[in-house]
């Protein structure tokens, strides 16, 4: 081989080892991007869990206060109630700005970084304040339970600072909410750079192919070695946007034999619906893809590289990180957060129709007691069955809603005649006619019910939702002196 061939292989040769190392450290990236978005994804659905835990938490708190004066207040299980709820919202409260190990939705302890958003931070600052002047009478409470001055105080703070506190829960849930699509979307443009560096790598190898036609079977070896181990689909179509030629990677998620790939065209392969672009398999199957596309130059004809990047799967993360979002995690019904939005805009919607909104708060009667009883997860098969029977009793357009333990609310909208609340009501108690059943065994409970109507009690949502929980205490304590 004279001399200039062989410099050429040299160079020729330095050239490839340099774009094939380039192509590793773009694969790098883009896994290392991949399992960072899943990292972030994973501490930023810790921090909304257990922000909104935080706001059952303080519901908790207020309920254990009420059930305690309604009972005795030296009650050793109210007693131990108050100290696990309190503590467990004041050691979560420090692990948001601190850091530390904060108990997941399964009771487990997870390493939680803390934030460091300014304003998701003011939002605990600001809760902080308000549990820590509670807290001064908790602590009294928890040391004396016999202190009746200290229990009030801290019965009528509760009171007075509890939506006050779930409004900045639900203030801080949202602003992390942001923060996670921010930082997604900023993380998605760097995994875009990172493709269409890729694109411009693929560009320059097939310049330089063309470029020295004495080493092409020796350069197209190594470059079919390259595209067919690199971790993205890559397609190349003509100016008419017919195949040219598809890596293994290709092959394999479109699912055609390559003879019959390379007579197709990319209308026969991509589809794009409501700006969104969809991946055409052999067996039909439209899978949602990130298509990145460049031109390139080849013996004078033009040519496309598409990049594919299935991202079904980031898709089905959010749709799963919403619905957690969204609903309660044991029952499936809806959650407080969602209650709160539908009801809002029910009222409105009512305002303007001039029709009737109602709400029926539902307490389970005595539930604790079954729960320490049969245990924890037989609680919780009762809490489903219930929530069950609640949703197929009442009409397909109502709102069902987990609010938070054994508490339950429905949400009727656009109704005209009030007997129908009337009615609901009746559907609600007749549900704990027949008993519950487990394991061969009949578990009977009853449920106390507050309701409130729009515009008859109150004319904005959280009236509403108020008076609702009011009657619904009452309730309760008219059927515990009955017994």
């Amino acid at each position: 081989m004279p001399r200039v061939a062989l410099s050429r292989y040299g160079k020729s040769k330095s050239i490839i080892t340099i774009v094939v190392c380039f192509f590793l450290v773009l694969d790098c990236t883009a896994l290392g991007i991949n399992l960072l978005i899943t990292k972030q994804v994973d501490a930023d659905a810790l921090a909304i869990n257990i922000a909104g835990r935080q706001r059952m938490l303080s519901q908790r708190m207020t309920k254990v206060l009420l059930l305690m004066s309604d009972e005795q207040m030296d009650s050793a299980d109210y007693k131990k109630e108050l100290a696990y709820v309190y503590r467990l919202f004041r050691s979560t409260l420090n692990v948001f700005e601190a850091g530390g190990l904060a108990v997941d939705g399964q009771g487990n302890n997870k390493a939680f970084s803390g934030l460091t958003d300014a304003v998701a931070l003011a939002y605990v600052s600001e809760t902080q304040h308000l549990i820590d002047e509670l807290g001064f009478y908790v602590e009294k409470v928890l040391e004396n339970p016999q202190d009746e001055a200290a229990f009030k105080a801290a019965l009528a703070m509760s009171k007075r600072n509890n939506l006050t506190i779930l409004d900045l829960m639900n203030a801080l849930t949202f602003r992390i909410e942001q923060m996670t699509a921010e930082k997604t979307m900023n993380l998605r443009w760097i995994q875009t750079f990172a493709f269409v560096l890729a694109l411009l790598n693929f560009a320059i190898i097939i310049r330089l192919y063309n470029k020295r036609t004495s080493e092409s079977e020796m350069l197209m070896q190594s470059f079919m070695h390259l595209v067919n181990n690199a971790a993205a689909c890559l397609i190349v179509l003509d100016a008419k946007g017919r195949v040219q030629f598809a890596n293994e990677m290709g092959l394999e998620v479109f699912g055609y034999p390559e003879d019959v790939l390379l007579t197709l065209a990319s209308s026969d392969l991509f589809r794009t619906e409501h700006g969104v672009t969809y991946a055409i398999t052999a067996s039909g199957e439209a899978i949602e893809i990130e298509l990145i596309e460049r031109k390139f130059v080849l013996n004078g004809n033009d040519f496309f590289i598409v990049t594919v990047n299935d991202i079904s799967h980031h898709a089905e993360e959010q749709a799963r990180l919403s619905y957690l979002a969204n609903h309660d995690s044991l029952t499936g019904l809806c959650n407080r957060r969602v209650l709160l939005d539908r009801l809002n805009s029910e009222v409105a919607h009512a305002e303007l129709s001039e029709t009737k909104v109602g709400l029926f708060f539902i307490d389970l009667d005595k539930f604790k007691p079954v729960n320490d009883l049969l245990g924890h997860a037989v609680g919780d098969v009762l809490l489903k069955t219930f929530a069950n029977r609640l949703k197929n009793a009442v009409r397909e357009s109502d709102i069902v809603a987990r609010y938070g333990g054994d508490e339950f609310v429905v949400l009727m909208s656009s109704v005209s005649d009030e007997a129908a609340f009337q009615r609901c009501y009746q559907t609600i108690e007749e549900i704990f006619i027949e008993p519950f059943v487990w394991e061969g065994n009949n578990v009977f409970l009853s449920c106390s019910i507050g309701m409130s109507i729009y515009p008859t009690d109150s004319h904005n949502a959280q009236g509403l939702l108020s008076l609702a929980d009011q009657r619904m205490y009452a309730s309760k304590r008219e059927r515990s002196t009955a017994v």
